[in-house]
């Protein structure tokens, strides 16, 4: 998606952010981020189909970024709890 959208006119990711309803393209640049990286965000299918309608472009060209979504979202989840485990880590056991 990052390829597609830098092939589009200036403006094209706060069109996205807009018609989103998003306050912030931050959040845009979450969904853009690569796999792996810091800030890497799955989307939904409901949330690709949304995104594909926006930019007038074909839902399997975003199909094929996620290709198992619920594997990515999992994997989401799991990195979120991994990043709780390791703040509670680093806080160390209260004494009372």
């Amino acid at each position: 998606m990052i390829k597609l959208l830098d092939k589009m006119p200036a403006g094209t990711k706060k069109k996205l952010a807009e018609g989103l309803g998003w306050r912030s393209m931050s959040r845009v640049s979450h969904i853009l981020a690569p796999k792996g990286k810091k800030g890497h965000r799955p989307i939904s299918k409901v949330l690709a189909a949304k995104i594909a309608e926006i930019l007038v472009i074909d839902f399997n060209v975003l199909d094929k970024i996620e290709s198992d979504r619920d594997i990515a979202e999992t994997l989401h989840a799991v990195s979120k709890l991994e990043k709780v485990l390791d703040d509670i880590t680093k806080i160390g056991r209260r004494s009372k």
